[in-house]
């Protein structure tokens, strides 16, 4: 394995034929979860509800330094939202993608990676019969494919520890790494945010993204993936906009040494690339969809 897929918002956001429809942008997040989670982000103060919908980040980086008790339950209903999407069927740019890399025999010669919390792209690999694992080194995996979900997923939960409803107090230093991650299915998400005191393992969507549960494991996993970057050939990113705070990312982007790929944002790109020392670039275009072509020449 030698080349790498970095999937962000953009890209879930640009697939057809997702039910119950596609997933938001984050700018478009906050005036859907209010609307869909009543009692918990709709029932936010005037000042936070101000702040989310001005940045979604600034909203919960307030809410995690002086509200930190009512992260889990936002956190709980923000993993049911994500744990809803899945595709309907093969006709999806995911699906095309990973149809083009086995069709081609490139699959093995590509990892892919994800900031987005939803489980569109491991629902592609399965559609297309394709084994894969999230968290083995790149070096461990024979004709699986691996996907690093660099800010946690919703269907990944704490392993080894019981933390019924009303069971634990939240501040915004505490962490539970119990015996790392455990899957479970996306139907289950709901059911166990009912009964547990503890949300799915998912990055704040935050600056920094900062991680409260199984913060190690999560922590691997970048690892895994910044180590894969030093040395990668092909760096094709997605959907997904340069953002400085997400030091973790794009400070170990700006000094690869590949060839970065981007569909996306190509203002916010184009700025990007003149604040690095990125020599070796190309952008492809505004949208996955527009340029899913091209992109197929690249692979």
């Amino acid at each position: 394995m030698k080349n790498i897929i970095l999937f962000g918002a953009g890209a879930s956001k640009g697939l057809s034929n997702v039910l119950p429809n596609s997933p938001p942008l984050g700018s478009e997040l906050f005036e859907i979860l209010i609307n869909k989670f009543p009692k918990t982000w709709g029932a936010l103060n005037s000042s936070l509800s101000s702040m989310f919908k001005n940045n979604f980040e600034e909203g919960m980086e307030e809410v995690w330094n002086k509200y930190s008790e009512i992260v889990p339950n936002l956190m709980q209903d923000m993993a049911c939202f994500f744990a809803e999407f899945r595709l309907s069927d093969h006709n999806n740019l995911y699906s095309q993608l990973m149809n083009s890399l086995i069709d081609s025999n490139k699959i093995n010669e590509y990892v892919f990676s994800t900031v987005n919390y939803d489980s569109l792209i491991e629902h592609s690999l399965l559609i297309a019969q394709r084994k894969m694992c999230y968290f083995p080194k790149y070096s461990e995996a024979k004709d699986t494919s691996i996907l690093w979900k660099l800010h946690g997923s919703c269907n990944f939960i704490v392993k080894g520890i019981q933390a019924p409803k009303g069971a634990v107090k939240y501040l915004s230093g505490a962490t539970f790494h119990g015996n790392g991650i455990k899957l479970i299915n996306n139907e289950d998400v709901p059911k166990y945010c009912r009964e547990n005191a503890l949300y799915p393992c998912m990055s704040l969507y935050a600056p920094n993204k900062p991680n409260q549960m199984a913060r190690a494991m999560i922590e691997f996993i970048q690892k895994s993936w910044q180590e894969f970057i030093k040395n990668a050939e092909k760096i094709i990113l997605i959907g997904i906009a340069p953002h400085i705070p997400d030091s973790h990312i794009w400070d170990v982007l700006a000094k690869t040494k590949g060839h970065i790929y981007y569909i996306g944002n190509k203002k916010k790109f184009e700025e990007w690339i003149e604040s690095s020392d990125i020599k070796k670039y190309t952008f492809i275009n505004n949208r996955f969809q527009e340029g899913f072509s091209e992109l197929n020449k690249i692979l």
